[in-house]
């Protein structure tokens, strides 16, 4: 194959970071499959196949691109059938670091859950076991807040209390822990935010619907930031701390 001069220069380049963008369909996944079988193949010293880590989004990507390194290594082995490093790659592809981002994280905790204090057969939770924990986390803090009967705390029940439901609070808070964790430090974030008014609120007075969050600007009438540090994929370490402005 016929590379293009920039494909070739990000084939051929070495130790430094290096950020490709192109569109759709014009040839990425070949272009780092090429690179990787020239970092396996070629040079005094090439690199076996286990030493490096392949992320893709989805499983079938990672299969794909298990499929072509190996098909890859075998049109090597075809070209030069003596090449003991080739046949090394070949056998090593199967347990290659090829996977989804997610899979590369619950490998890296399987591996080290004793750095992590863990119980070693830990598991993912499904969907719906994942809701019920957060309900049960959620009425924990929320007990814990009216024990505490903080003034901040009551004024927003007062503003997001339904009579003696408390679903429209519970939804307040999961709307902005769920918008917290798009970030990569979402606690980092959530910190830097406090105070910051990056969460907009509307209050039951102004609201013209239920209560609902939009980001990252604030109202005159109403500013709201929450702090919660809820469920984790393996911990369930509670707090809530909340900073609240009303100026309805």
């Amino acid at each position: 194959m016929k590379w293009t001069e920039k494909q070739q220069q990000v084939i051929d380049s070495r130790n430094r970071n290096l950020l490709v963008s192109a569109a759709a369909g014009s040839g990425k996944t070949a272009v780092l499959v090429e690179r990787i079988i020239s970092m396996i193949s070629e040079g005094t010293h090439p690199l076996n196949i286990d030493q490096l880590l392949v992320m893709t989004f989805t499983n079938a990507a990672a299969s794909e691109m298990r499929e072509r390194i190996g098909a890859a290594v075998e049109k090597k082995l075809k070209e030069d059938p003596g090449n003991e490093h080739l046949w090394l790659q070949s056998a090593l592809i199967p347990q290659a670091k090829i996977m989804t981002i997610d899979s590369f994280c619950l490998d890296l905790i399987r591996n080290h859950y004793n750095a992590l204090d863990i119980d070693p057969a830990f598991r993912i939770g499904d969907e719906g076991e994942l809701t019920l924990l957060k309900g049960d986390v959620m009425e924990q803090v929320l007990e814990e807040c009216y024990e505490t009967a903080d003034d901040g705390f009551l004024q927003f029940s007062e503003q997001f209390g339904s009579g003696k439901s408390d679903k429209a609070m519970e939804d307040v808070i999961l709307q902005a822990w769920t918008f917290s964790q798009s970030h990569p430090w979402p606690n980092q974030w959530l910190d830097q935010s406090s105070g910051s008014g990056v969460f907009c609120i509307f209050c039951k007075s102004c609201a013209t619907s239920s209560p609902s969050i939009t980001f990252p600007y604030s109202l005159n009438s109403f500013s709201f930031t929450l702090i919660i540090s809820i469920v984790s994929p393996f911990q369930i370490n509670i707090s809530v701390k909340y900073n609240i402005d009303i100026g309805c």
